[in-house]
């Protein structure tokens, strides 16, 4: 085996561990996942990379780009969201915090700041540089790859009859039916891309002429399990990622009738896989015992501790026994064990402060408004990445599709191929500037 077959093969197996958050270990004291050993093997096997063989690879940041202005603001984000981590984090170690960090939640945030940042930052830059020894596609391929593994898996638990809960959600091996929603939402849409990029990837001379079947039948067990989930969330930004990617390729003759019908889908299937969840009308009863009514309470009580700490926040993985502390203020609680508020924009700014916050989202509004094609370059791959982007954002309204070890990874993955794609783009109006 090669050294390029090498790093090849342990991105696929950083990306392939990246679901089994229960696979860890600790080195001197310091938790460590399974995916973060594979990564750090990984980042071995590439720094050879910038001592040698510069014949073919040139030095260069993610942000390198032809924009200048472009490149700072990228810059100035992800130290803003870092610092804003940081800082919060120390700010809750103080005395007079708002809910004090003890010595086992301090611990706990160190291990978030490395494990929800560092290492899946370090993944994710690790694939834009082998994205560049090799290809976007490449690098995207064994990413939709490495949720196979996950997809046996969960079969194996279903055919056993196990990964229930008591309301007969299917969570398999996660501790949520909605946890596993969020990894499953970004399997379906890569693999519905490789299916749908018919002849592009592979040709018709390649070894596995059926491989587009196996893609289409991969995206059906994706979209089942997440279906099993029962997950309103999940399934929304599912369908709402979807069909951005779908209508985004369409011409516009065809896009009304299309929209129509996937409206009329969604509402369809909304009726009949959820329709337990919406009985009596109960589920959006604030007085009612619903994952609605629960959530709305959580978000009460997340805009008061912001009220309460509106710079700093309360640190990274302080959600949980801070909820718990402002349980006096409303009354009777619906949901007792709450570790994150079920909010993308409310976990940032409670863990990471106001600096964090705006951090992540100027990044991440950058970065989609930098990379959405113009209407005469149609690229299937930028809006793979923009329906990833968004059906993160979606997801995110009712629950937090980041705060997690795995689901952080496949983010900044996906961010970085976005750069590199930019990237390119760059280099060819340079080209074509130049000629």
């Amino acid at each position: 085996m090669n050294m390029d077959t090498l790093r090849l093969f342990l991105l696929l197996v950083s990306f392939s561990l990246l679901p089994f958050e229960n696979l860890r270990g600790t080195i001197f004291d310091i938790p460590l996942f399974a995916s973060e050993g594979a990564t750090l093997l990984l980042v071995l096997a590439i720094l050879p990379l910038f001592f040698g063989e510069k014949r073919w690879f040139r030095f260069k940041t993610p942000f390198f780009l032809e924009n200048i202005w472009l490149q700072k603001w990228f810059f100035l984000g992800l130290l803003c969201l870092l610092l804003g981590v940081i800082t919060s984090l120390v700010r809750g170690m103080m005395p007079d915090a708002l809910c004090p960090l003890e010595a086992t939640r301090t611990r706990h945030g160190l291990g978030i700041l490395l494990s929800w940042f560092l290492f899946p930052l370090i993944l994710g830059y690790s694939a834009f540089i082998l994205a560049q020894r090799h290809s976007k596609a490449t690098v995207l391929f064994l990413l939709s790859l490495s949720f196979i593994p996950l997809l046996i898996f969960l079969l194996s638990i279903w055919i056993s009859g196990g990964g229930f809960t008591y309301d007969q959600r299917f969570q398999g091996h996660m501790n949520s039916p909605n946890v596993l929603a969020m990894y499953l939402v970004p399997a379906a849409l890569l693999f519905w891309y490789f299916f749908r990029r018919r002849g592009e990837l592979f040709s018709a001379k390649n070894s596995l002429p059926h491989i587009r079947h196996l893609f289409f039948a991969l995206f059906f067990l994706s979209v089942f399990f997440l279906i099993s989930t029962r997950s309103f969330s999940g399934s929304i930004s599912f369908f709402g990622a979807f069909l951005f990617f779908e209508y985004s390729l369409l011409t516009r003759r065809i896009r009304i009738p299309l929209l129509l019908a996937g409206i009329f889908t969604l509402l369809l299937a909304g009726s009949i896989f959820l329709h337990e969840r919406f009985d009596n009308q109960s589920f959006f009863d604030p007085n009612s015992r619903s994952s609605f009514a629960s959530r709305v309470m959580i978000w009460k009580a997340a805009g008061l501790m912001i009220a309460e700490s509106p710079v700093f926040g309360i640190g990274p993985g302080n959600f949980g026994p801070c909820y718990l502390s402002h349980q006096r203020f409303f009354p009777p609680y619906l949901e007792w064990s709450a570790p994150e508020p079920h909010n993308l924009f409310l976990a940032f700014w409670l863990g990471s402060g106001i600096l964090g916050t705006f951090g992540f989202f100027s990044l991440l509004l950058l970065w989609l408004f930098a990379l959405y094609p113009k209407r005469e370059e149609k690229s299937k791959i930028a809006l793979l990445f923009l329906a990833i982007v968004i059906a993160l954002l979606l997801h995110g309204l009712f629950d937090t599709p980041y705060w997690r070890a795995g689901l952080a990874g496949i983010f900044w993955t996906v961010f970085f191929l976005g750069l590199q794609l930019l990237e390119r783009k760059s280099e060819a109006s340079l080209q074509r500037r130049e000629s």
